[in-house]
């Protein structure tokens, strides 16, 4: 089912396509380069590049469903 599921996206372009985590042919070191690439781009224009990182796997274990929905 996940298959199909994936094919689906892919084919049909639902994804943004800097997505990256759960996709066929794309790594956790492609997205290490994609941030290294962004972040030498503004420290050449003179900018500055911030980051957040939100790892939610198993952070809403205990967390009410509807009212997580309800702030979401």
């Amino acid at each position: 089912m996940a298959n199909r599921i994936s094919y689906f996206v892919e084919t049909k372009g639902l994804l943004h396509g800097e997505q990256m985590g759960g996709r066929h042919g794309r790594s956790a070191v492609d997205t290490a380069m994609a941030l290294f690439h962004d972040i030498q781009q503004a420290n050449c224009n003179g900018k500055v590049l911030s980051a957040l990182f939100v790892d939610g796997k198993g952070a809403f274990d205990h967390v009410s469903r509807t009212q997580l929905l309800l702030i979401l």
